[in-house]
C-alpha cells in the first residue's frame, strides 16, 4: 500500500478507485467483522484493511457499482449508533504497491504501511 500517494498531488486533482472507499473516524470498539457485515449489505468484498488504532479502514469492492452503491448509502452511516463515519473513494495508486511486488503477500505490505488485517492479528 503507497500512503504517499495520497498527499503527491493536490487533493482535487488526485484521480480515485471506483472501488476501493477509505472509510474514516471509526469508533475504537469496531471490530472487522462489524465493518464487514455493514460493507458486504452492498456487494462482495475483495478486502478490508483496518488500521492498528481502529478509525481508518480502508474497504475494496469487486466492483464498481457496488462500491458507489456503498459510499451512497453509508455516508454518515452511525456504527453501533456511536458516531458518523466519513466515506471517500481512495486514490488510485493506494494499493498498486502490492500489486507490483508479486512475490509478497499483500498482508506484509499492510503492515507495512501501518495497517494490518485484523484476520492476521
Amino acid at each position: 500500500m503507497d500512503l504517499d500517494s495520497i498527499e503527491k498531488e493536490p487533493r482535487e486533482k488526485t484521480r480515485r478507485s471506483k472501488t476501493t472507499l477509505l472509510v474514516k473516524n471509526i469508533p475504537y470498539s469496531t471490530k472487522e467483522r462489524e465493518l464487514k457485515e455493514i460493507f458486504e449489505r452492498y456487494g462482495e468484498l475483495k478486502r478490508i484493511l483496518i488500521s492498528p488504532f481502529n478509525t481508518v479502514a480502508m474497504v475494496e469492492y469487486v466492483n464498481e457499482n457496488q462500491a458507489q452503491l456503498a459510499a451512497k448509502n453509508l455516508a454518515y452511516y452511525k456504527i453501533n449508533y456511536i458516531m458518523p463515519i466519513y466515506l471517500e473513494f481512495a486514490p488510485e495508486g493506494l494499493c498498486t504497491a502490492s500489486k507490483e511486488k508479486a512475490e509478497e503477500p499483500e498482508i506484509e505490505d499492510a503492515e507495512n504501511a501501518g495497517l494490518e488485517s485484523k484476520e492476521n492479528r
